[in-house]
Order: structure tokens, then sequence, then C-alpha cells
């Protein structure tokens, strides 16, 4: 049997007899096919690994933007003296930037803001404005502050806290509106804020999410502190 093939491969080794032009173009023709099929399946594969990608991504930067907020707004209080929780829709004019008898103003264009905006009082009682910046970062405003340390008022200026860029992983908010969650769905308690993220990618896409958010400090009633200036 070794001897037989070995026969064999000796008159193959002698042969000067080549590929057929039609053995050519078959073969060429198989190659194609399977790098057709190779490229389908490395497409396919590439955009589900995108979309998985890009919905991992996004449900991390919701999931981070959601806490911080929401931890900021579940206990929040009314922003003092006929001061309440206020949503504006649209240019904030002459917002009273702090809880002291001599607060700076804040005023805001309606495209300086993506969305809209919220405001009240947090659990340290100090003033906070929250809304999503041309630059497509959520800030969180904190107004002026005055306490009195071993007897001297020690003021604090109005600043700005936002997330290092990187928390985003390549997204941008595109849009952050706060609505009154009883207002569009009366199941909801009166009591309920509606918080909405979108976030916009050119390499990722968008991504959308929602929370709903239980502000401790207001009753469940008509008249509950919360208003919408527009």
């Amino acid at each position: 049997m070794i001897k037989r093939i070995r026969e064999k491969l000796r008159k193959f080794n002698r042969s000067t007899e080549g590929m057929t032009l039609v053995e050519m173009l078959v073969c060429f023709m198989l190659i194609g096919i399977f790098m057709i099929a190779a490229v389908q399946v490395i497409t396919s594969t590439m955009l589900i690994y995108d979309k998985a990608r890009s919905q991992t991504y996004g449900m991390e930067v919701t999931a981070t933007l959601e806490d911080k907020i929401s931890g900021k707004l579940w206990p929040a209080r009314s922003q003092g003296t006929g001061g309440l929780v206020t949503i504006y829709n649209g240019a904030i004019t002459d917002y009273e930037d702090g809880i002291d008898s001599t607060n700076p103003t804040l005023s805001l264009a309606e495209d300086e803001i993506l969305g809209n905006a919220i405001a009240f009082r947090d659990a340290t009682n100090a003033q906070v404005l929250i809304y999503a910046n041309t630059d497509g970062e959520v800030i969180i405003h904190y107004g002026q502050v005055t306490k009195d340390e071993d007897g001297t008022d020690v003021t604090t200026a109005p600043v700005d806290w936002k997330f290092d860029s990187s928390s985003y992983m390549g997204y941008k908010v595109s849009d952050l509106t706060f609505s009154l969650a009883n207002s569009e769905d009366a199941s909801y308690p009166k009591n309920v804020i509606k918080c909405e993220i979108t976030l916009t990618s050119e390499d990722l896409g968008s991504y959308k999410a929602t929370k709903y958010i239980t502000l401790s400090n207001f009753a469940d009633a008509a008249d509950n502190g919360i208003t919408i200036q527009n």
C-alpha cells in the first residue's frame, strides 16, 4: 500500500500538466464566495458588538447621571419664603442664586439649556439648579451660601458641579427634561418627578432613559409645592 502511494506521488511530481482554465475559474469563484461570506459574518458581528457596546455604555452613563440627580432631588425642600420646587421650561431670568438676603441673580437663555431645568433646596438647605448645558454636560449649580464660622460670616460664591468628561464614555447629553409624572399619567402621585435623559454620540448613536423620582418632603396632594414656570 505504501509503495503504491509513493508511486502515485512520483507520477504526480513528474507530471507537467497544470490546471485548466475552467478549474482556475472555479477555484477563484469559490475563493470569492468564501470571502463574501466571511465579510458578511464579520460585518454582522461588528454591528452586533457596536449595538451592544452603545447599549452598555448608555445604561452606565444614564445610571450614573440618574443616581446623582435623584440623590439630590428626592430630599428636596421648598426654596424658602414663597419659594417652591420649580421646573423651568424655557429661559431663566433673575433667578435668586442663593439663600442669603443679598443673593446674586442668575439668568440663562433658552438656548443655553438642553431640555429644561429644575430648582430646589437640597438636604443641606443649599439652593440647587440642575440642567444640561450646550456642551452636553449635566450641571448641578449651587447658589451662594453664607455661614457663621467662629463669629465671622463666610460667603461661598455660586459654583457649578459636573462630572469629569470621561464619565460620559463618549456620549453627550442632548436633552435633560423634568416634568410632573402625574400630568402624563394620573396613576402617579403628585410628588413624583419624571426625569428623561437622552444621550447622543457620533460613534455610539443615541440612548434614552427615564427615571421617576419621589420628592419625599412633598405631600401627594394638589398643592404640593411643585410648580412649572414656562
